[in-house]
Protein backbone atom coordinates (compact mmCIF):
# COMPACT_ATOMS: atom_id res chain seq x y z
CA UNK A 1 0.00 0.00 0.00
CA UNK A 2 1.40 3.36 -0.83
CA UNK A 3 0.88 5.75 2.06
CA UNK A 4 3.10 8.75 0.74
CA UNK A 5 -0.46 10.79 0.19
CA UNK A 6 -2.11 9.60 3.02
CA UNK A 7 1.10 10.62 4.93
CA UNK A 8 0.09 14.63 4.39
CA UNK A 9 -2.84 14.25 6.87
CA UNK A 10 -1.05 12.15 9.17
CA UNK A 11 -0.95 15.29 11.36
CA UNK A 12 -4.45 15.97 11.44
CA UNK A 13 -5.25 12.40 13.05
CA UNK A 14 -6.20 12.25 17.23
CA UNK A 15 -4.24 10.11 19.43
CA UNK A 16 -6.59 7.84 19.35
CA UNK A 17 -6.88 7.21 15.97
CA UNK A 18 -3.07 7.63 15.12
CA UNK A 19 -1.35 4.78 18.39
CA UNK A 20 -3.76 2.09 16.48
CA UNK A 21 -1.93 2.83 12.78
CA UNK A 22 1.27 3.08 14.97
CA UNK A 23 0.83 -0.43 16.48
CA UNK A 24 -0.04 -1.83 13.10
CA UNK A 25 2.70 -0.40 11.16
CA UNK A 26 5.33 -1.91 14.01
CA UNK A 27 2.90 -4.97 13.69
CA UNK A 28 3.99 -5.24 9.75
CA UNK A 29 7.65 -4.27 10.36
CA UNK A 30 6.93 -1.28 8.10
CA UNK A 31 9.71 1.13 10.10
CA UNK A 32 9.49 3.79 7.78
CA UNK A 33 5.75 4.42 7.98
CA UNK A 34 5.57 4.21 11.95
CA UNK A 35 8.22 7.04 11.67
CA UNK A 36 6.14 9.57 9.79
CA UNK A 37 3.01 8.44 12.05
CA UNK A 38 5.17 9.23 15.13
CA UNK A 39 6.85 12.40 13.51
CA UNK A 40 3.16 14.09 12.42
CA UNK A 41 2.15 14.00 16.03
CA UNK A 42 1.97 16.97 17.24
CA UNK A 43 3.95 17.46 20.52
CA UNK A 44 2.78 17.59 24.40
CA UNK A 45 4.82 18.82 27.28
CA UNK A 46 4.67 17.18 30.59
CA UNK A 47 5.72 18.27 33.86
CA UNK A 48 6.94 15.70 36.29
CA UNK A 49 8.15 14.72 40.05
CA UNK A 50 12.18 14.22 39.90
CA UNK A 51 11.78 11.11 40.97
CA UNK A 52 8.93 9.82 38.32
CA UNK A 53 12.23 8.09 35.56
CA UNK A 54 13.22 6.33 38.81
CA UNK A 55 9.43 5.16 39.33
CA UNK A 56 8.52 4.62 36.08
CA UNK A 57 11.51 2.52 35.51
CA UNK A 58 10.71 0.37 39.01
CA UNK A 59 7.11 0.19 37.85
CA UNK A 60 8.41 -1.54 34.30
CA UNK A 61 10.80 -3.60 35.94
CA UNK A 62 8.42 -5.09 39.13
CA UNK A 63 5.61 -6.05 36.03
CA UNK A 64 8.77 -7.83 33.95
CA UNK A 65 10.14 -9.50 36.70
CA UNK A 66 6.75 -10.73 37.90
CA UNK A 67 6.06 -11.92 34.61
CA UNK A 68 9.31 -14.11 34.25
CA UNK A 69 8.59 -15.31 37.60
CA UNK A 70 5.17 -16.29 37.62
CA UNK A 71 5.83 -18.15 34.14
CA UNK A 72 9.28 -20.04 35.96
CA UNK A 73 7.19 -21.07 38.76
CA UNK A 74 4.55 -22.18 36.29
CA UNK A 75 7.21 -24.49 34.43
CA UNK A 76 8.57 -25.27 38.10
CA UNK A 77 4.92 -26.82 39.11
CA UNK A 78 4.08 -28.39 36.04
CA UNK A 79 7.51 -29.94 35.90
CA UNK A 80 6.90 -31.00 39.40
CA UNK A 81 3.38 -32.15 38.40
CA UNK A 82 4.97 -34.47 35.34
CA UNK A 83 7.13 -36.45 38.07
CA UNK A 84 4.63 -37.22 40.75
CA UNK A 85 2.05 -38.44 38.06
CA UNK A 86 4.49 -40.12 36.07
CA UNK A 87 5.93 -43.98 36.38
CA UNK A 88 10.02 -44.72 37.40
CA UNK A 89 10.96 -45.45 34.16
CA UNK A 90 13.74 -44.72 31.98
CA UNK A 91 13.37 -41.59 31.25
CA UNK A 92 12.66 -40.57 35.52
CA UNK A 93 16.03 -39.16 36.36
CA UNK A 94 15.85 -36.83 32.75
CA UNK A 95 12.60 -35.40 34.57
CA UNK A 96 13.79 -34.77 38.05
CA UNK A 97 17.15 -32.99 37.08
CA UNK A 98 14.94 -30.90 34.70
CA UNK A 99 12.47 -30.43 38.04
CA UNK A 100 15.65 -29.71 40.04
CA UNK A 101 17.07 -27.23 37.69
CA UNK A 102 13.77 -25.27 37.15
CA UNK A 103 13.71 -25.26 41.08
CA UNK A 104 17.25 -23.56 41.47
CA UNK A 105 16.77 -21.32 38.45
CA UNK A 106 13.48 -19.91 40.08
CA UNK A 107 14.98 -19.47 43.64
CA UNK A 108 17.95 -17.60 41.87
CA UNK A 109 15.30 -15.21 39.98
CA UNK A 110 13.15 -14.88 43.38
CA UNK A 111 16.94 -14.16 45.45
CA UNK A 112 18.36 -12.07 42.80
CA UNK A 113 15.11 -9.83 42.56
CA UNK A 114 15.09 -9.54 46.48
CA UNK A 115 18.28 -8.25 46.66
CA UNK A 116 17.96 -5.97 43.63
CA UNK A 117 15.40 -4.78 45.71
CA UNK A 118 17.01 -4.31 49.01
CA UNK A 119 20.38 -2.53 47.27
CA UNK A 120 17.46 0.39 46.05
CA UNK A 121 15.75 0.09 48.98
CA UNK A 122 12.67 -0.90 47.01
CA UNK A 123 9.92 -3.16 48.84
CA UNK A 124 10.07 -6.46 46.12
CA UNK A 125 6.77 -7.47 47.36
CA UNK A 126 4.75 -3.70 46.66
CA UNK A 127 2.28 -4.56 43.76
CA UNK A 128 3.01 -8.74 43.33
CA UNK A 129 0.89 -9.41 46.77
CA UNK A 130 -2.09 -7.51 45.03
CA UNK A 131 -2.09 -9.34 41.33
CA UNK A 132 -3.29 -12.28 40.02
CA UNK A 133 -0.20 -15.04 39.85
CA UNK A 134 1.07 -14.13 43.71
CA UNK A 135 -0.24 -17.16 45.26
CA UNK A 136 1.32 -19.48 42.69
CA UNK A 137 4.29 -17.56 43.05
CA UNK A 138 4.32 -18.01 46.84
CA UNK A 139 3.35 -21.94 46.24
CA UNK A 140 6.22 -22.83 43.73
CA UNK A 141 8.61 -20.81 45.97
CA UNK A 142 7.71 -22.97 49.16
CA UNK A 143 8.25 -26.23 47.10
CA UNK A 144 11.32 -25.05 45.88
CA UNK A 145 12.93 -24.18 49.29
CA UNK A 146 11.57 -27.98 50.45
CA UNK A 147 13.42 -29.42 47.87
CA UNK A 148 17.17 -29.76 47.71
CA UNK A 149 19.37 -29.31 44.47
CA UNK A 150 21.93 -32.23 44.78
CA UNK A 151 25.35 -30.94 43.74
CA UNK A 152 26.10 -33.76 41.44
CA UNK A 153 22.64 -32.37 39.09
CA UNK A 154 24.12 -28.38 39.27
CA UNK A 155 27.40 -30.05 37.83
CA UNK A 156 25.53 -31.63 35.01
CA UNK A 157 23.67 -28.83 33.87
CA UNK A 158 27.38 -26.65 33.97
CA UNK A 159 29.09 -29.04 31.71
CA UNK A 160 25.60 -29.07 29.27
CA UNK A 161 26.97 -25.19 28.82
CA UNK A 162 23.63 -24.12 27.53
CA UNK A 163 22.52 -20.54 26.98
CA UNK A 164 19.08 -21.88 28.05
CA UNK A 165 20.58 -23.14 31.52
CA UNK A 166 23.21 -21.30 32.92
CA UNK A 167 23.69 -21.67 36.31
CA UNK A 168 22.61 -18.49 37.50
CA UNK A 169 23.76 -17.13 41.00
CA UNK A 170 21.79 -14.39 43.03
CA UNK A 171 24.30 -11.55 42.29
CA UNK A 172 24.08 -12.64 38.42
CA UNK A 173 20.47 -12.27 38.29
CA UNK A 174 20.21 -8.53 41.18
CA UNK A 175 23.36 -7.55 38.71
CA UNK A 176 21.10 -8.44 35.44
CA UNK A 177 17.79 -6.27 37.37
CA UNK A 178 20.09 -3.26 38.33
CA UNK A 179 21.86 -2.60 34.49
CA UNK A 180 18.07 -3.00 33.01
CA UNK A 181 16.94 -0.44 35.79
CA UNK A 182 19.95 1.87 34.92
CA UNK A 183 19.49 1.87 31.60
CA UNK A 184 15.78 2.67 32.06
CA UNK A 185 16.16 5.96 33.98
CA UNK A 186 19.03 6.85 31.62
CA UNK A 187 16.84 6.28 28.89
CA UNK A 188 13.45 8.73 30.66
CA UNK A 189 16.25 10.88 32.43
Amino acid sequence: MNTNKLSKHYEKLTARERLPLILAATRRGDLVERDRLVAAAPRVTYSAPDHSAIADAFLHIVKFSFLELVDLAADYLEQLAVVAHRPLDNDADKHIDLLLALGYRFQMKVAGWRRFCATNHFDAQTFWSRWPGWARLQRAETVAQAVPIPDEVLARFRELKSPDWDLLTEDHVAAAWQQCFEEMVKGKA
